[in-house]
């Protein structure tokens, strides 16, 4: 008999749409977003990559193309407000 191994994938939750738009931006894979009233949260791949990557974020470590954030921010707008 053989045994499978199921793979647990670690996700990254957020409702900042700033660091959620630089996780896009940076190729994170957006995997779903969850509403809870008004609020909208963010679900990325890669919990570990996202932290780190939030973490440079806000001691100023991190240099992102401009444009693939503005990108990313108005994906991330079209997911909240829809269009």
């Amino acid at each position: 008999m053989e045994t499978k191994k199921i793979q647990q994938i670690d996700l990254f939750e957020s409702r900042d749409q700033y660091i959620s738009a630089l996780l896009f931006s940076m190729g994170l894979k957006l995997e779903d977003t969850r509403r809870d009233g008004n609020v909208v949260f963010f679900i990325f791949e890669n919990k570990q990559k996202c932290e780190e990557i939030q973490k440079k974020f806000y001691q100023n470590q991190l240099k992102i193309n401009p444009k693939n954030f503005i990108d990313g921010l108005i994906t991330i707008k079209h997911l909240i407000f829809g269009n």
